[in-house]
């Protein structure tokens, strides 16, 4: 095993001024340690850090009840997006629910609800197919008579 070493061996310690304040999650206090990182290791750092982290972890460097997690913020967001998820998903439903109800059918709002993506996709390829494929500025501007021959 390795020797111990401190953070000021591989690291600046700076200590700022913050207001006092004590974070706690389900009971657990929670303390947030944050890192600037050179231009050079800016893209390898946080792979290295969480890598160390995990090693510590598993061989059980850590004191009892000390353990990595993810940030509040981090959190929030998965949860906010789960919700607005699940809210597409009951959207959806109901739509396919009250054009079943208008089409008296599951079958024919299914096939109405499942051609909208394939429109999405193929509408624009075939518009810009056969816009490129004729040409409606050819020069003959003749609006009554035969076209420029």
């Amino acid at each position: 095993m390795g020797s111990a070493i401190t953070v000021g061996d591989v690291a600046e310690a700076v200590y700022t001024d913050v207001p006092d304040t004590l974070v706690r999650e389900d009971g657990k206090y929670q303390v947030a340690i944050t890192a600037y990182t050179t231009d050079a290791a800016k893209f390898t750092a946080k792979d290295a850090i969480n890598e160390a982290v995990k090693t510590a972890e598993e061989n059980g460097n850590f004191p009892e009840g000390v353990s990595q997690t993810q940030n509040m913020m981090t959190e929030m967001m998965m949860e906010e997006f789960t919700a607005i998820g699940k809210a597409i998903a009951i959207a959806v439903f109901l739509i396919f629910l009250v054009m079943a109800m208008q089409f008296e059918s599951p079958i024919f709002s299914l096939m109405v609800m499942l051609s909208i993506p394939f429109d999405w996709f193929f509408f624009p390829t075939v518009y810009i197919r056969f816009y490129f494929e004729h040409d409606f500025f050819d020069g003959c501007t003749d609006v009554g008579g035969d076209c420029c021959e």
